[in-house]
């Protein structure tokens, strides 16, 4: 048997060897959780600028765009003459403000544009049928078809010569002609035509006092060469059925044209109101008459907007009419074929012969329905207006080489027809 000291230091040496296990598991366990803990600080402490940085970024741009929020604009005063200078004032209610503005500028084009018609209204005549018996303020109560727009578009020192509707004229020889001061004159129906519905009507200078021709004016003629979709135009005479009315509007389609008897006009549509009554001209911005308002090629311009010639086409016809002249007749109608178009369906360019009338002089040359005519004597036709072109240098009765394609089984064959005009 052991002795209690003994024992007791078997325990002693028991527990040191305890002591001895156990203080190593402690000082690992401190070192895990040291580690552990480093960890953490360094990932806080990276996250933390990360934090940081971008806060700061949002902070400066945040003060950015709080500097471009504050703008200046022009405002104007709706009372302010159209010279008064602009305010600037910074805008506080960003879009609103900006919608007030346009909407003001838009305002303010619109009311340029009536001006530039009102201004050119001093060129316009009220045009009455004489088989009518009313006066003319009876005529403008009760909105009657027997009252036309004329344009004063030419003058020399004994006549002014006036275009006007063929619709207000027909067979008469003599219509009334009212001026700007409301006086009242006859005017003389020099020629007409039904095509373009158009007429000359000349007065006499002798029949109106110095004070009314001081008031009249003339009007710029140009052409509508250069509208494009979107292009604001005034129109003025009768628009709306109702004489001297001055309406505006934008062109909504520059490349429309309408088919005529040997030839072919140039057509605009626009978004204006369209009147089964209306009449008169359009102008452009700078108040250059560059078309007549048609209704009667409504098929090509529609009805929801007014359309109109182009006035390089009136222009010709006017100075024939006013010389009591006719266009030589050649008895066909047609359309042209361009370019692109020939290009796409293998067909020659020139003028594709639609309708032959009967007994015309196309039609005893031989010229049939699908000919293709590519020349009139030495002139290239690239389609039916320079048909038309070539026709107004000649006279009836003169005699003309047609070169026309003919279309045999796959191919097209030359022919050349001896036309004589009418």
């Amino acid at each position: 048997m052991f002795s209690r000291e003994n024992n007791d230091s078997h325990k002693e040496e028991r527990y040191q060897f305890m002591r001895e296990q156990v203080k190593p598991q402690r000082k690992k366990q401190c070192l895990i959780w040291a580690k552990r803990l480093g960890i953490l600080i360094v990932s806080a402490c990276i996250f933390g600028g990360i934090a940081g940085g971008a806060i700061c970024l949002i902070t400066s741009r945040a003060k950015k765009n709080s500097t471009r929020n504050v703008v200046k604009i022009n405002t104007y005063s709706a009372t302010a003459a159209a010279t008064a200078e602009p305010q600037e004032t910074p805008a506080t209610g960003g879009s609103n403000n900006s919608s007030r503005l346009t909407t003001e500028n838009m305002n303010r084009m619109s009311e340029q544009l009536a001006a530039i018609g009102g201004q050119a209204s001093a060129s316009i005549v009220g045009v009455k049928n004489k088989t009518d018996a009313q006066d003319w303020f009876s005529e403008k109560q009760n909105n009657s078809k027997n009252v036309s727009f004329g344009i004063i578009y030419k003058e020399n020192t004994k006549n002014y010569y006036i275009a006007t509707t063929y619709n207000i004229v027909k067979e008469q020889h003599t219509v009334s002609v009212q001026l700007a001061d409301e006086t009242v004159v006859e005017g003389k129906v020099l020629d007409s035509d039904l095509q373009y519905n158009v007429a000359v009507i000349m007065i006499s200078k002798s029949k109106i006092t110095q004070e009314t021709q001081e008031k009249m004016q003339v009007a710029e003629l140009g052409y509508g060469g250069g509208l494009r979709n979107g292009s604001d135009v005034i129109a003025i005479g009768c628009p709306n059925g109702v004489l001297y009315s001055v309406m505006t509007g934008h062109v909504s389609n520059n490349s429309l044209y309408g088919t005529i008897t040997d030839g072919e006009v140039k057509l605009f549509s626009t978004d204006i109101p369209y009147s089964e009554d209306g009449n008169g001209v359009v102008l452009d911005i700078s108040g250059n008459v560059v078309g007549m308002i048609t209704t009667k090629f409504t098929i090509e311009t529609g009805t929801s907007g007014m359309g109109f010639i182009d006035m390089s086409n009136v222009s010709t016809i006017l100075e024939l009419l006013q010389h009591k002249q006719d266009v030589a007749y050649l008895g066909i109608e047609g359309e042209s074929i361009l370019e692109a178009t020939a290009s796409a369906h293998d067909l020659p360019t020139g003028a594709y012969v639609r309708t032959v009338y009967a007994q015309a002089p196309a039609y005893q040359a031989g010229m049939r329905v699908a000919d293709i005519i590519t020349k009139i004597d030495d002139s290239i036709v690239g389609g039916m207006t320079d048909v038309h072109n070539v026709l107004l240098q000649h006279n009836s009765g003169e005699k003309v080489i047609c070169t026309v394609m003919r279309k045999s089984g796959d191919k097209y064959i030359t022919k050349k027809l001896k036309v004589k005009l009418q």
